[in-house]
């Protein structure tokens, strides 16, 4: 079942006949305990209003789901309602300290997010869209980033500014921003590159 070296290419297919005539399937359980992995991701949903009407947020939670399966990974989701509530977080937590997952992706977080501070100070395995870690910034190079932390960011910066600079080109004088909310990265990164031009 293992693949182990040692065993011989006959015995190898005896056991494979016997698993297939049997329909064995492993035990889910038992194989945790004998240190697998759970072949399963958190996908963690800051709910700050509907995420369902973002489009970006649509299409970057089909694309996980689409590469986790095509990699054997399955997807649990979970929505945080109250970032700021003790108990929420605990749960969070506790899905991590049970070994329910392998790692989480975190999606629609505030700047400073202290459940996603606490989890990366603590070695769980992480990828954050659109955050900067305290030390960390925008820049995915900085040396300050946690080995056990991926961020993923757009570059809003200059997005907004090369968007700008086409309207100013083409004679507009009275430019708005739609920022989105300045307590997340993109939306503060936004409204600070439309302050500069």
């Amino acid at each position: 079942i293992h693949n182990y070296p040692n065993i011989s290419e006959p015995t190898r297919q005896k056991v494979l006949k016997a698993i297939e005539d049997h329909g064995y399937i492993p035990n889910y359980p038992a194989q945790l305990m004998a240190g697998h992995k759970t072949r399963t991701l958190g996908f963690f949903f800051f709910a700050h209003g509907s995420f369902a009407d973002d489009a970006l947020v649509n299409l970057m939670i089909s694309s996980v789901i689409e590469s986790a399966a095509v990699c054997g990974y399955h997807i649990l989701s979970y929505i945080i309602h109250q970032a700021d509530d003790a108990g929420e977080q605990r749960r969070v937590r506790e899905v991590f300290l049970q070994g329910r997952i392998d790692g989480g992706i975190f999606v629609g977080n505030r700047i400073r997010e202290p459940i996603i501070e606490q989890l990366a100070h603590e070695g769980a395995p992480l990828a954050v869209f659109d955050h900067a870690l305290p030390g960390a910034g925008s820049d995915m190079d900085s040396p300050e980033l946690p080995d056990n932390v991926a961020v993923v960011n757009l570059d809003d910066r200059k997005t907004a500014r090369g968007s700008i600079a086409w309207l100013h080109s083409l004679g507009h004088r009275r430019i708005m921003v739609v920022n989105g909310d300045l307590q997340r990265n993109g939306g503060r990164a936004k409204h600070d590159a439309y302050l500069l031009a």
